[in-house]
């Protein structure tokens, strides 16, 4: 014998509605798991491609600061890549600082 699953969703609804709280329907509770996990997937990702750039940035500043294999930018792609840097970490301690 099959539970009545409508009868059961009715009824918790009703008891929801005596007590004077709103249950959130399936599509909507599908909704909230879908944005939450595409919300933890795409903060994953910002997290590792945020390493990434730093680690680049770090060694390409070794690099040009000790020339090592003949390694040499110009003067004004230095300054405009610390600025990138800069933003790029201001941006993000912002997000974070924002979140608290």
């Amino acid at each position: 014998m099959k539970p009545n699953v409508t009868s059961n969703a009715a009824s918790v609804s009703n008891k929801a509605k005596v007590l004077g709280e709103r249950v959130p329907d399936l599509p909507t509770l599908i909704q909230a798991k879908t944005d939450a996990r595409i919300r933890s997937h795409a903060s994953r990702f910002l997290e590792k491609a945020f390493g990434r750039s730093l680690a680049a940035i770090i060694v390409i500043i070794v690099l040009q600061g000790f020339h090592l294999w003949g390694f040499s930018l110009s003067e004004p792609f230095l300054h405009w890549l610390g600025a990138a840097t800069i933003g790029e970490i201001a941006g993000v301690a912002a997000m974070i600082w924002r979140q608290k």
